[in-house]
């Protein structure tokens, strides 16, 4: 590739495949292209156990793929004691390395580049950490030839750009796992969470949120914003999410409680206001303002029972018992639908008391809804 304009959008698409990572291998075709229809691996070890990444452009996938895996460790790798020892970014031939003999007969080198016909290689190593190592490999077959000046001044110009692209990639999935992770802990919440931009939009809920606005029971959704199941309630619930988000006052923390019809108690709804953010080009889209928690005051899961007979030793007999209770049930009725008699009932309340370090019913299940509960 001699032409600079091509190569500077050569440059552009490594750090576009940083965002889009499935644009990878098509990075890769092209800057195998760029140095003679070569073929090229990108590789990231990490802890020299199994490659975290491995993109491939110009290989026989099908047969080489799983090899790559194998030989990422130094104790089976020449190549890679190799890259461990080259200093950062810099673009060096494989004849540097290894000479034909010892290219010829090494392990590693017959198994993923001789038996696809490649001999003529570079090696450029991009990242080097304590347990981590990152390189980018380059091979031709014999009858190319070796690498040239030009070829290799390519090389040395693109490597430094798919360094940082590579990083940024790292860090972006890392990012991404970790959003994903905190996500599903939310989800394991039984306390509705809403997120909310500055105009009122919904922009997350957990589980119990999206559970919540599916009923309609008090809350519900209505053109991507919160409004009252009840229309008289819409005018409050609009007005603590507008002093939460600073709209009409200094920003502060709201509750109401919103109706859920007769024989219902009334869901409790509180407007939180978030840390502001500055608002930049660079953070693109903006960051929630207004946090919003549903609590059903009706809901009083019970931990489970196998949490129950781990944490304070219950039998499977006395944990659901004290389920029951916890559930709302009075002793009379659970001994009645479970067919035991009040005497045994009251012999294992007797014992959960004792081992829960309790004394009362009203202590046990306070003690209790403090339980952690069962992920779903």
């Amino acid at each position: 590739m001699r032409d600079e304009g091509k190569l500077l959008e050569l440059i552009a698409s490594i750090h576009e495949a940083a965002v889009e990572p499935t644009t990878w291998p098509g990075v890769l075709e092209r800057i195998a292209d760029a140095v003679g229809r070569a073929s090229i691996a990108l590789v990231t070890a990490e802890d020299f156990d199994e490659p975290v990444d491995v993109w491939l452009a110009r290989y026989d996938l099908a047969s080489v793929d799983a090899r790559f895996r194998h030989y990422a460790r130094p104790e089976v790798n020449a190549g890679v004691r190799a890259a461990m020892a080259m200093p950062p970014l810099q673009v060096v031939p494989r004849r540097q390395i290894s000479n034909d003999r010892e290219f010829e007969q090494d392990p590693a080198a017959r198994a993923i580049l001789i038996s696809q016909g490649l001999w003529h290689g570079c090696i450029a190593t991009l990242h080097r950490a304590e347990a981590l190592l990152s390189t980018v490999t380059i091979y031709r077959p014999r009858p190319a030839g070796d690498f040239d000046r030009a070829e290799i001044g390519i090389l040395r110009r693109l490597v430094p750009h798919l360094a940082g692209a590579l990083r940024v990639h790292r860090y972006l999935s890392a990012s991404q796992i970790h959003r994903h992770q905190a996500e599903e802990a939310l989800n394991q919440l039984d306390v509705g969470l809403l997120l909310l931009a500055e105009d009122g939009r919904i922009e997350f809920g957990n589980r119990a949120a999206t559970n919540a606005l599916r009923r309609c029971e008090g809350i519900k959704a209505r053109g991507g914003k919160l409004s009252a199941s009840h229309h008289a309630d819409n005018a409050r619930l609009a007005g603590a999410i507008a002093r939460a988000a600073g709209q009409v006052a200094p920003r502060t923390v709201e509750a109401l409680r919103l109706d859920r019809g007769p024989g219902r108690r009334p869901l409790q709804v509180w407007a939180v206001p978030l840390p502001r953010e500055p608002r930049s080009f660079l953070l693109g889209t903006s960051a929630s303002d207004v946090m919003v928690l549903l609590i059903d005051p009706e809901l009083t899961p019970a931990p489970p029972l196998e949490a129950l007979r781990s944490l304070y030793g219950l039998t499977e007999a006395e944990a659901r018992l004290t389920c029951g209770l916890l559930k709302g049930e009075r002793l009379e009725d659970y001994a009645e639908h479970t067919g035991i008699s009040m005497n045994t009932a009251r012999t294992h309340l007797k014992s959960v008391f004792a081992k829960t370090d309790t004394n009362r019913q009203a202590e046990l299940v306070r003690l209790l809804s403090r339980a952690l509960h069962s992920p779903e």
